[in-house]
This record gives C-alpha cells, structure tokens and sequence, in this order.
C-alpha cells in the first residue's frame, strides 16, 4: 500500500522507484469515492504515467499504471 495514504508525499519517491515501463498496480481502491481522491488524483493524472482504473467487483477497483517516460 506504499504511496496510498499520502501520494503528496511519497508519490514521487514511488515513481522514482520504476524504471521506464514499469508496472503499478494499487488494489483495495473503492470504486465511485465522492470528493477529492488524492491517490486517484496522483496516479491516474501524472504526466511520466499511463494508468486506469479497473473496477474487479462492486466493492473494489485496482489501479494500473505504466510508466511511460
């Protein structure tokens, strides 16, 4: 669960972590969360990233995220 209680904060150490095409994958994400998501926010909008969400159940989602550069 590494980068998803502050992405603010480790987000980037993260990422730093990937090489180029390296794979991300968050589980345990809650499909549909109302208001500000600062993990979705991080992952799915980072420009070094391709990413989505895929929802596996109507309780559960994962995110994937590539990174591209």
């Amino acid at each position: 669960d590494g980068s998803k209680r502050q992405p603010e904060v480790d987000g980037e150490l993260t990422l730093g972590l990937l090489a180029p095409r390296g794979l991300v994958i968050m589980d345990d994400m809650t499909p549909g969360r109302a208001g500000p998501d600062p993990v979705r926010e991080f992952w799915l909008g980072h420009p070094e990233l391709a990413a989505t969400e895929l929802q596996v159940s109507a309780r559960e989602s994962v995110l994937i995220a590539v990174r591209i550069r």
